[in-house]
């Protein structure tokens, strides 16, 4: 298919190359001023589904529509780009064409627009936080992929929850993967993709964990078993950071990054990794002499 004499392009499957599951990734395969590149779609199907002469699935492939609706999308903006590389508005590269062409579908696959948005916060959010997001990911991406926005709906995301719950996913953890659902679609819709939004599938429900705090007693208890010695090495170390926290208010994440940087005089400083994306800010915690036992000044801690 020639699309102008600088940028020709084919849609093809890599049917040399088949997966496990019996299916090969679809790619555009784009020339642009006789320089190659190749441009994943992130959709696969079988060979016996694949049409060469138009370039898409057969009608009878599963999920034919939504993904040809993608392949479709994806083809005019090759278009859109030719049409701006000759008015002089978009200088053409490798990088370029590509980027211009992936983040097409992030205005119709759901999946895609969540993959992106997830790695472009990678450096922004915790550790923890951008790997619970991706496996959240990974469920949704599981239970149907691709996602057009236009079949969001609430029966969807019912369908969605009742095959975490068969799963045997506690109620909390559901809970936890539907508002990072609903964190994604509500930024859908601030970058001004339009949908039904499924309020009421997305309605968050948790049980109240049975939390109570440490006494009084037990935590000396504790403290008498770090000091006693007779723990081994690995559990008491473990105790260790777990007094270090009671004794400093640290979270986990903070306790694992900790090190002699956070350390300056009598004072520990520490941007908290939970939510150094929203504030940025450091905390000054000043060291009291129980959780000063437990720091060793000269090397790690």
């Amino acid at each position: 298919m020639t699309v102008g004499r600088d940028i020709t392009f084919k849609v093809k499957i890599r049917d040399h190359h088949i997966k496990k599951d019996g299916t090969c990734a679809i790619y555009i395969q784009v020339f642009a001023k006789g320089e190659q590149i190749r441009i994943g779609t992130g959709l696969s199907c079988s060979p016996k589904y694949w049409s060469k002469t138009k370039q898409r699935l057969k009608g009878n492939a599963p999920n034919a529509h939504d993904h040809n609706l993608i392949i479709d999308d994806m083809v005019q903006r090759i278009h859109e780009m030719r049409v701006k590389s000759r008015l002089g508005h978009l200088k053409l590269s490798p990088d370029v064409i590509r980027e211009f062409v992936t983040e097409s579908s992030l205005s119709i696959d759901f999946i895609a627009y969540m993959d992106w948005k997830i790695k472009s916060r990678k450096t922004e959010i915790a550790y923890d936080t951008f790997r619970h997001h991706r496996s959240t990911l990974k469920s949704i991406t599981d239970f149907k992929s691709p996602l057009p926005f236009s079949q969001i709906n609430n029966d969807l995301i019912h369908r969605w929850r009742k095959k975490m719950e068969g799963r045997g996913l506690a109620v909390n953890t559901i809970a936890n993967k539907v508002k990072i659902i609903k964190y994604y679609l509500n930024r859908a819709q601030d970058d001004g993709i339009i949908f039904d939004f499924p309020k009421r599938a997305l309605k968050i429900t948790e049980v109240r964990g049975a939390r109570t705090a440490l006494t009084r007693n037990q935590l000396q208890a504790m403290l008498h078993l770090y000091h006693n010695g007779v723990l081994p090495d690995g559990l008491r170390q473990t105790l260790r950071c777990f007094l270090f926290s009671c004794f400093t208010g640290l979270r986990y994440g903070d306790i694992v990054a900790f090190n002699q940087e956070n350390i300056l005089g009598d004072y520990l400083v520490v941007v908290p990794r939970k939510t150094r994306a929203t504030s940025g800010g450091h905390i000054t915690i000043p060291i009291n002499q129980i959780a000063e036992s437990f720091l060793n000044r000269y090397s790690k801690y």
